[in-house]
């Protein structure tokens, strides 16, 4: 289960979530509220098992930020992205 951690002197906090070989990722959500920051956790931790979201509509895609909820949140590996055919 994904969750939210803050690190001291940061003003965002850092998603905390297990890919689909139960390794544990730690990503900045770029997020200073906390309910956000944990919404951009789920959506990690889903796209990081393959399962995208509730649709199945998004997938793994090699670029450097993404907009969640109209916030924009520093990806430094993945975002998300609509799959396409």
């Amino acid at each position: 289960m994904a969750s939210v951690v803050k690190q001291a002197g940061s003003k965002f906090w850092i998603a905390a979530f297990r890919d689909a070989t139960g390794k544990q990722h730690r990503r900045s959500t770029g997020e200073t509220v906390k309910t956000r920051a944990l919404d951009v956790a789920k959506q990690f931790e889903r796209v990081s098992k393959g399962k995208g979201n509730r649709h199945g509509s998004e997938t793994l895609s090699p670029i450097s930020t993404v907009s969640i909820s109209g916030s924009i949140c520093p990806l430094p590996a993945f975002a998300l992205t609509a799959r396409t055919g």
